[in-house]
């Protein structure tokens, strides 16, 4: 038999209730609000009285979903009793929607990982194998916050939040219902500052080769490795106003005003270009090993592994390097060592006298 295929799809569906609850102004606190706020107000909902006359409870029953894609292909070859061809994909696509509050605001995740591989194996002769492979593993991820526009006003970029609070709560990337309504498309970004999205689209790329060669009481092995990483991403900012409170609020008085910019909006620091960040980054492996039985109850493994990680870079220098004392700086963000040999020793030791029911083994 000369060729294998096989494939697989599997689908996954899910959806759950979800219960939110928080606190809105009331009707009485909208009806005193100033003119330049009063728009914004119509982002929160109805709810039922309190024991706070300037705030009533929302309800909603929202629901998450969950829709996941997972593909699986796989092809072997074989030319020839030396020649095997192998080839693999695989292939993950999904989407989750979370809703985050009452406003009606959610965050939606996906998330497409993806890997393939393409290898030849060669036997050159009795002993000597050579194993050839070429890999991708990538993984595209965006992070966004939708909400509903309101009165004709786009509220993906902003948040409005009456708690006195800047960062949404919950884990960066991620929403949490709040005992407050915070209106808006914004998600959290890190621990201190809200964005409405933060697409990556990430990928690895592998040259493999791998030679091992039996000669005697030796087994020989010999390989490299060459793995470019490339990363182009973006961070999108927004508004996130602050508020002390209800009476804060309706008075458009705002204790904060924190603006986070688009990573790829035009920078005086960089000429005014506009475009995503474009990362990159490389691996470069050696190795050699041998494997000698000295006896047949006595085995000794040594080798030499080298490794270098270049600087991750900007690929167009669309960077800004700020050193606290120094101020801006050029030049690599770190230095990479070029020292990074891994030297390895084993001694592997089966006493006679156990009939080769003990081994014990030694290394560094």
């Amino acid at each position: 038999e000369k060729a294998f295929c096989f494939g697989s799809l599997e689908v996954l569906k899910q959806r759950a209730g979800v219960n939110l609850i928080a606190t809105v102004p009331s009707a009485a606190a909208r009806a005193r609000a100033v003119d330049s706020i009063r728009p914004l107000l119509d982002a929160f909902p109805s709810g039922q009285p309190s024991s706070i006359p300037a705030l009533v409870i929302a309800q909603r029953n929202a629901s998450s979903s969950v829709d996941d894609y997972y593909v699986g292909l796989r092809f072997d070859y074989n030319f020839s009793p030396k020649y095997i061809l192998t080839a693999r994909y695989f292939r993950d696509q999904g989407e989750l929607n979370s809703p985050l509050d009452v406003s009606g605001s959610l965050s939606r995740i996906t998330a497409v990982p993806q890997n393939g591989l393409l290898g030849l194996q060669q036997v050159l002769s009795p002993s000597i194998l050579n194993e050839t492979k070429f890999g991708f593993n990538g993984a595209k991820t965006n992070i966004s916050g939708v909400a509903p526009s309101v009165n004709g006003i786009d509220m993906s970029a902003i948040s409005l939040s009456f708690t006195g609070t800047v960062a949404l709560p919950g884990i960066g990337g991620q929403g949490a219902s709040a005992g407050a309504s915070t209106p808006g498309g914004l998600v959290r970004s890190n621990s201190s500052q809200n964005g409405r999205a933060q697409p990556y689209t990430n990928y690895t790329l592998s040259f493999i080769d791998n030679l091992s060669v039996l000669k005697g009481a030796h087994a020989f092995k010999f390989g490299v490795e060459f793995r470019p990483v490339r990363i182009y991403t973006d961070r999108l900012g927004g508004t996130t106003y602050t508020f002390a409170n209800v009476a804060a609020l309706i008075n458009n008085q705002p204790s904060s005003i924190q603006i986070l910019g688009d990573v790829s909006a035009p920078n005086p620091l960089h000429n005014g270009i506009a475009r995503n960040r474009y990362l990159k980054q490389s691996y470069s492996i050696l190795y050699a090993q041998d494997e000698w039985r000295i006896r047949p109850n006595i085995t000794l493994n040594y080798g030499l592994r080298y490794e270098y990680y270049s600087v991750l870079h900007e690929d167009h220098d669309l960077y800004t390097l700020f050193l606290v004392g120094e101020g801006l700086k050029t030049g690599p963000w770190y230095h990479s060592s070029p020292r990074n040999f891994g030297p390895r020793l084993g001694l592997s030791w089966a006493p006679t006298m156990f009939s080769n029911k003990t081994v014990f083994r030694i290394g560094a």
